[in-house]
């Protein structure tokens, strides 16, 4: 498998993890029309809307110079970008950068006691950005505050249940 498909193949894996602790589920869409990788979805719900989900656009990179202390920077092609901006999706939509070692060796380390996926996972909601004039790509910029953990998917799914932004 090439490297890039290793790389997309742990992105989900990251994910599925983080999401099955969350008590979520996790579809992949037969064909990507909305630059949407993947659906979140929990049962049930508290608030406003029952089954709340979320749907996702998934990218990793193992580029070190694409990360500073808060940010990581995504070159996101325009398709995506405006698929991405547009505030007026009927279900809330996010980006999912996962960031993973240049060496492939050290993204996942295994005993008896602990499975560990390196490094992090970092979303951002690009809805309602503005548009630009670039032809190919714009330059994400994702917090590092912001990180894909079950802490964080959790408070995501109660803000789509009521209704609320993300």
């Amino acid at each position: 498998m090439q490297y890039e498909m290793r790389m997309e193949e742990f992105s989900y894996a990251y994910i599925h993890a983080v999401a099955s602790v969350a008590g979520c589920g996790v579809d992949r869409p037969r064909v990507d029309h909305d630059s949407v990788d993947i659906t979140i979805k929990r049962k049930g719900g508290n608030g406003k809307y029952r089954s709340p989900q979320i749907d996702a656009q998934i990218k990793c990179t193992g580029q070190q110079d694409l990360v500073d202390d808060n940010h990581i920077k995504f070159p996101l092609k325009i398709k995506n970008y405006n698929d991405l901006r547009d505030e007026f999706r009927s279900v809330p939509t996010i980006l999912i950068v996962v960031f993973v070692p240049r060496n492939i060796n050290h993204w996942l380390t295994q005993d008896e006691e602990c499975l560990a996926l390196s490094h992090c996972g970092y979303w951002v909601s690009l809805a309602g950005e503005p548009e630009t004039n670039n032809t190919a790509s714009k330059m994400v910029y994702v917090p590092r505050s912001q990180v894909f953990s079950v802490e964080e998917l959790d408070a995501m799914m109660n803000r789509a249940s009521n209704g609320e932004k993300i």
